[in-house]
């Protein structure tokens, strides 16, 4: 399917089907005119939209889950000796850099406008594919744009897809983020009111993940009681449980289709999908240097618990142990002569030997071109904590507490919050931040967590200035991502985010 769907993106891209940035490809022949002849007639035609669909959504976040959501925050540091990656960690981005790109997620908002508009005009489709699709849709299209509020605030909002009819915008403005937040949620709705109560995949949008994205959002706009409805209703499914014990946990990332944690997954086939995607060269890379590697007060916080299991499946503490003349891993291990590339998404191999030292067992780290983790975008974890926060906010701390010490009992640490250690909501809300950045580490959440709990300039000036900017988080405007410099050259209604330049 995927060859198919590739070689139909082609053909409809040289004929004007696709949404482009650039002013040429909105003069085509008109896709209305096009797409009754030749696409939109069977049931099969739509199975081959959404899979496309899903394609464009795997193009937006290949490296992009990390640029996005995880790098500019406190979790790493530089591994590498890229540009880019300094770029990141010093907060010097630039609109000319290709990460500031949204050509690949408005080309998916796009897949999803047409899906919304030509799928139930389909002859003889069955009504439960419909509404499957037309919800997966609808949550892919909020999906989508709650990405682009985060990253860049006021975006075009693009509700039909461009096929050249007259009076059809062609150079659309930005609109307000409330707007784009409307607009969300009324996806997000739409999508409920498609889906039914079932789990067919991780891999496809679904009530349980549509649920999941609206606790999301609420959390981002700070509405708590809103988001633990949401929580209640994905709850209310019974379809997830945390993980039990540590080898259950890692199965989260190594196998997530057998995990009862996972929610929705991003799937890549490196052989299908042109190349790896960018879990292996960001951390964990068996043929290159990592780009990043955790910071050290983050490791310190994993030494400091001792018997916490994500530790040890986060970093190779075997090969850590025989670098460390067999002593145990400490604080100081940091310093050793370690390749840092984490083994967070890989399996381990107890038959394969060590390439330094004598002994059997090791990670199976992928070259980057051959990396192919399945991307958790949404797991009970990442909920359930969020779900913490807003128990916080509303006075239930009990609750909160609760979740939180279910979430590391389950990887064997067992020091527990209580209302002495956490009193009030301040000491509360540290604890739980601190746990969805160990639990979470590498699985772009951090940096949004920071915006939406307004702990930007808090946490990373000190983390800038130790980086060697004199002026630490000098700009709060920079929590923005600059708009791309081809953005400008093909809608002259586009105004860039201050205090970035165009080029």
């Amino acid at each position: 399917m995927k060859r198919t769907f590739n070689y139909l993106i082609a053909v409809l891209i040289l004929t004007g089907f696709a949404l482009s940035g650039c002013e040429d490809f909105l003069d085509k022949q008109p896709i209305s005119q096009l797409s009754r002849d030749k696409f939109w007639n069977t049931p099969k035609d739509a199975d081959i939209w959404i899979a496309g669909m899903y394609d464009g959504f795997q193009k937006t976040l290949g490296d992009n889950y990390y640029n996005w959501g995880e790098v500019r925050g406190d979790n790493s540091q530089q591994a590498g000796t890229g540009t880019a990656q300094l770029n990141f960690l010093t907060n010097t981005i630039t609109a000319s850099m290709g990460e500031c790109s949204w050509s690949n997620l408005y080309r998916t908002i796009s897949s999803a406008n047409f899906a919304i508009k030509y799928i139930p005009t389909i002859p003889n489709v069955p009504e439960p594919q419909i509404a499957s699709q037309l919800g997966q849709a609808y949550a892919m299209r909020a999906l989508m744009y709650f990405y682009a509020i985060r990253i860049w605030g006021p975006v075009p909002l693009v509700l039909v897809p461009y096929e050249g009819l007259e009076g059809q915008e062609k150079f659309p403005a930005q609109s307000d983020v409330d707007v784009i937040k409307a607009q969300i949620l009324s996806d997000i709705d739409n999508a409920l009111l498609k889906f039914d109560n079932s789990f067919p995949s991780i891999y496809k949008l679904s009530r349980a993940s549509t649920l999941a994205l609206k606790a999301d959002v609420h959390m981002w706009f700070n509405e708590y009681d809103l988001a633990i409805t949401a929580t209640d209703n994905l709850l209310l499914m019974n379809k997830f449980t945390l993980a039990t014990n540590e080898p259950d946990w890692k199965k989260i990332f190594t196998d997530p289709a057998s995990s009862t944690e996972s929610i929705f997954n991003m799937y890549w086939d490196f052989l299908q999908d042109g190349g790896g995607n960018g879990v292996a060269s960001f951390y964990g890379s068996g043929s290159n240097t990592p780009k990043y590697k955790i910071r050290q007060p983050l490791w310190d916080t994993l030494i400091s618990r001792g018997s916490d299991a994500r530790l040890w499946n986060m970093y190779d503490t075997v090969d850590l142990w025989y670098r460390g003349d067999k002593v145990k891993v400490t604080y100081e291990s940091y310093n050793l002569n370690f390749s840092w590339v984490s083994c967070k998404f890989v399996t381990w191999d107890p038959a394969k030997p060590s390439t330094t030292y004598n002994y059997l067992g090791g990670y199976n780290y992928p070259a980057n071109s051959e990396s192919q983790t399945h991307i958790p975008i949404y797991r009970l974890s990442d909920i359930m904590l969020l779900r913490a926060e807003a128990l916080n906010k509303a006075g239930r701390r009990t609750e909160a507490r609760d979740i939180v010490n279910n979430i590391r009992k389950r990887v064997g640490y067992n020091k527990l919050l209580t209302a002495e250690n956490t009193p009030d909501e301040a000491t509360l809300e540290y604890a739980i931040l601190v746990e969805r950045q160990v639990e979470l580490w590498g699985e772009g959440k951090r940096w949004f967590d920071l915006i939406r709990t307004d702990k930007v300039k808090e946490v990373l000036d000190p983390v800038l200035k130790e980086r060697g900017v004199a002026d630490g988080f000098d700009d709060i405007r920079k929590i923005r991502f600059p708009i791309h410099t081809s953005v400008f050259e093909s809608n002259p209604n586009i105004v860039q985010n201050e205090p970035y330049t165009q080029n």
